[in-house]
């Protein structure tokens, strides 16, 4: 889909068979439309989050173990590793001042608990509860959710950016919870969008039996990655090698994104070159939100 599809204004009878291939940027910016992103970490101090005056950037809570502590003062540092700047360059994508789609949009980060990147069950699934309790608002919510867990018959495999593979003939206990999580956050108003994985797999694989989630839900929008990183060489938009891929996967959108953040000793880092699909998400939740504001 090319964003000039956004921009095309309302329907004329003076305008049949003309297009305008120009994308208009709107200028709410997504204003007053929450993006709400569980990840590994935020530092809302970096100056791509200093137009404070047109929306809201906050910290909400910390989960560990299945336990959320709510923050008082809406600042959850990223500690010193690059594991846990993942949130905050997400966020970037999404909602940065000057990198980032949306940039009027709240942003409120939930933080998960990251061990080597790996991003436990019982914590998805508390951040999950956690939104719905507190922080719905109806058509005005999109929920951003890009992170991975993937775990196979012998070995745990991680990296922070997407779902989690389980079987389709039984999800077992946990997949059955998460996806009446997720379901009742759509109900209740919301927009899910989580990343496909950077596999170079099917997200919904029936001869061998996984699916990928959240991805494979039916409530949730879930993107790929086309690879973006040599544009001038291709005149098509072509799936990107490590993106997974398949009938479960609703939209693509680069895989290689610029983004922007501040480190733990408050040294702006820029021009960062982030990829994956875990990036790919935070874009389409951007136009989500850009679409939302103009409602």
């Amino acid at each position: 889909m090319h964003l000039s599809l956004l921009s095309q204004g309302r329907f004329s009878l003076k305008h049949i068979d003309e297009y305008d291939y120009n994308y208009y940027y709107p200028s709410s910016a997504g204003q007053d439309v929450d993006i709400i992103i569980m990840d590994s970490g935020f530092n809302f101090n970096s100056t791509e989050f200093s137009n404070t005056k047109d929306r809201t950037t906050l910290c909400t809570a910390f989960i560990k173990n299945g336990e959320t502590t709510e923050i008082t003062d809406g600042n959850c540092k990223t500690k010193n590793d690059s594991t846990n700047y993942h949130g905050e360059c997400v966020s970037d994508a999404a909602a940065g001042l000057d990198r980032g789609v949306a940039n009027k949009a709240n942003i409120f980060g939930l933080q998960l608990d990251v061990t080597l990147t790996s991003v436990k069950d019982i914590d998805i699934l508390a951040g999950l509860r956690y939104i719905s309790d507190h922080l719905i608002r109806p058509n005005r919510t999109v929920i951003n959710l890009s992170f991975e867990n993937l775990i196979t018959a012998n070995k745990t495999i991680i990296n922070i950016s997407s779902g989690k593979f389980y079987s389709i003939s039984d999800m077992g206990d946990s997949g059955r919870h998460y996806q009446l999580l997720i379901r009742k956050l759509v109900e209740s108003g919301a927009i899910v969008i989580a990343c496909a994985g950077n596999q170079g797999a099917l997200a919904y694989n029936e001869k061998h039996d996984f699916q990928y989630l959240p991805c494979s839900f039916d409530d949730v929008i879930c993107v790929g990655g086309i690879d973006n990183i040599n544009p001038l060489y291709q005149p098509d938009y072509i799936l990107y090698e490590h993106s997974n891929s398949g009938t479960t996967v609703d939209i693509y959108a680069p895989f290689f994104v610029y983004t922007s953040y501040q480190n733990a000793d408050g040294e702006e880092i820029s021009e960062e070159l982030d990829y994956g699909t875990s990036f790919s998400t935070p874009l389409v939740s951007g136009v989500a939100a850009l679409i939302m504001a103009e409602q």
